[in-house]
């Protein structure tokens, strides 16, 4: 029967059409959170986040109320694009891994752990963030 899993969150920029079936996370205000901080927070960290979310039998799904109700560390707006750099730059690598049929690198096991390394290194970063929750 059903096992709860998402393969992938998506990134999407401009003008988008979106089926009754899925949700968009959209930021309310550029100044405190970057969509695409948020896109690889909810991304890296879907599988203790997301997933548990998911109810049902044989088809799963999840709620928007429940989906409101999680809580992302939001840093400093510098810190945001200091991750989203570092991590683009590892999508770029994997991208090409991936072309050439090279995968030394897996992406799904590294970029969650990737993520949360960034800031003081005495110190998980995120513990220093303020907390925010998603409204869709």
């Amino acid at each position: 029967h059903g096992v709860a899993s998402l393969n992938h969150v998506y990134y999407q920029e401009g003008r988008f059409a979106l089926g009754n079936i899925l949700c968009a996370a959209i930021p309310k205000d550029e100044n405190v959170l970057l969509a695409k901080y948020l896109y690889y927070y909810l991304e890296c960290t879907k599988d203790y986040t997301l997933v548990p979310l998911m109810k049902g039998g044989a088809n799963m799904s999840m709620h928007i109320s429940d989906i409101e109700k999680l809580k992302i560390p939001v840093p400093d707006i510098t810190t945001q694009k200091n991750i989203i750099s570092k991590l683009e730059i590892l999508d770029g690598y994997w991208r090409l891994c991936q072309r050439n049929h090279l995968y030394g690198l897996q992406r799904r096991n590294q970029r969650p752990s990737l993520f949360h390394n960034f800031g003081n290194s005495s110190q998980p970063s995120s513990r220093k963030w303020r907390v925010a929750t998603i409204q869709c």
